[in-house]
């Protein structure tokens, strides 16, 4: 088993995204298990996208959530695949629920699976998000990441 643990500084290499959109702290890799991959963020009042998000019961955003397991799809993308050309972008979510708030003092893992690729040009994922007490805060259903020269054709 060949764990690897991409540091935010490690991940500028692998992520297109820089600050403030790259939001990731780090991912969690494991290459005996390529269709898989656990991207985490800590939530602090630092946060540039908590702030003013209910200033009086402070929540990351739901749409950064979102972004963030986008992000960790993308990383499993470019590390796991790296025959795949162009840039992947998120084309289509399926279904997305939300269970309970992400806030500050949280750390939140994003944990992609990858459920079908079709021929390196449409990518499906599934995503559970979690917070530090195992608790599921949302997941996000066929999740279709395309890259930069499919998108026009998959939507």
């Amino acid at each position: 088993m060949t764990i690897k643990i991409f540091s935010k500084e490690e991940l500028n290499d692998v992520l297109p995204q820089k600050f403030p959109a790259q939001m990731l702290d780090r991912i969690i890799f494991d290459s005996d298990i390529p269709t898989a991959i656990t991207g985490c963020k800590n939530i602090s009042t630092h946060d540039l996208w908590i702030m003013g998000h209910f200033p009086d019961q402070p929540v990351f955003p739901g749409h950064c959530l979102m972004e963030c397991c986008f992000l960790t799809a993308l990383a499993l993308a470019k590390i796991a695949m790296p025959q795949i050309n162009g840039l992947p972008m998120i084309a289509q979510v399926g279904k997305t629920s939300f269970s309970l708030p992400a806030l500050i003092g949280d750390t939140i893992q994003f944990k992609l699976t990858l459920k079908n690729n079709l021929r390196d040009k449409v990518l499906v994922f599934d995503a559970i998000i979690t917070n530090q007490r195992g608790q599921t805060i949302a997941k996000l259903r066929d999740i279709k990441g395309v890259n930069n020269e499919t998108i026009l054709n998959v939507a």
